[in-house]
């Protein structure tokens, strides 16, 4: 099937797709039963794990229940137990994101921290100057504070020069212009990560987020959006987004046959990871109770991350 044009995205935004013209694509995957009642099953085990109800063992209790492991693995991403220490903290980052020191540690909490013990435990309110005393204080206790392998990948090492400035110069200039540009205006998931990728530090070519790839641009939107500055991404933006990220959600809608198998490398059209992760979201709803989709906490953010969990455990579900 030859397909070029757009989707309409919710809230009556055209959302524009990059599209293959002339490639030929398979639009109408088939979602076995099996493989759906297996992702079901990891994500009920997960709510589980998350309410302390998981039987010890349970081939995935290390992995869902272990504060070392459960970051890595949860796929419910609020259940995480760094996002739920930072969700529970009163006056924490999540409260003053429209400030730039909610913005500054978020970053220092995403970028820098995630995945640790510092994540799992501390309060974040940090201004640069508190940060590098507490950064100076801990010198013989990296792993405290950073994890070079929170996302699978090396992250940069929290004693890098100019991170941490960089990251207090975004929030304090940069970050107040845009939600002052912003005022008044449709605050879509997918303009907010173009702006991430695009905005540079004033007087220099600098990208403003340093660090923030693909994975990571997705995991920062979403903290926005769960603290209120940016709208949730559609199933359209969300389905793009897995296109050019080209990561572990990928993986997981090969892994549920929802994307026929490529070589290394291979980008899929925007267009077909749209209809698979549509087809996915959609046949979760029909199967889950209201109850069920409420108390996990599905959205689009969430299944795409879970998506990206299913690659960490399928060689025990």
């Amino acid at each position: 099937m030859k397909f070029t044009g757009a989707i309409r995205g919710g809230r009556g935004t055209r959302v524009n797709l990059q599209l293959y013209d002339g490639q030929d694509v398979e639009l109408n995957p088939v979602l076995a039963e099996s493989w759906l009642q297996l992702l079901m099953q990891f994500l009920k085990t997960s709510l589980k794990a998350a309410k302390n109800e998981l039987e010890p063992s349970h081939r995935l209790y290390e992995r869902l229940v272990h504060p070392d492991n459960a970051d890595f693995f949860m796929p419910l991403r609020e259940y995480a137990p760094s996002r739920t220490n930072l969700r529970n903290q009163q006056n924490g980052p999540l409260s003053q994101l429209d400030k730039p020191i909610g913005l500054f540690n978020l970053l220092v909490f995403r970028v820098l921290s995630f995945n640790t013990p510092a994540s799992r435990s501390l309060p974040y309110n940090f201004t640069i100057a508190t940060l590098n005393d507490f950064r100076k204080s801990h010198t013989n206790n990296q792993a405290f504070f950073h994890n070079p392998k929170a996302y699978g990948n090396k992250s940069p090492a929290w004693t890098e020069e100019g991170v941490m400035e960089r990251y207090w110069e975004t929030a304090h200039y940069i970050w107040p212009k845009y939600l002052k540009d912003m005022q008044g205006k449709e605050k879509t998931f997918s303009a907010f990560i173009q702006w991430m990728i695009t905005v540079r530090s004033p007087g220099d070519k600098h990208k403003a987020f340093l660090h923030t790839g693909g994975l990571l641009q997705l995991l920062v939107g979403g903290d926005l959006v769960y603290g209120g500055i940016v709208e949730m991404p559609t199933i359209e933006e969300m389905g793009i987004l897995i296109a050019k990220v080209s990561r572990g959600a990928i993986a997981g809608l090969v892994f549920l046959q929802l994307l026929p198998p490529r070589e290394k490398g291979y980008k899929y059209p925007p267009v077909q990871v749209v209809h698979a992760f549509t087809k996915l979201h959609n046949a979760l709803k029909e199967r889950f109770t209201e109850e069920e989709w409420e108390e996990m906490g599905i959205n689009t953010l969430v299944l795409e991350h879970s998506l990206c969990k299913l690659k960490q455990v399928r060689d025990i579900l």
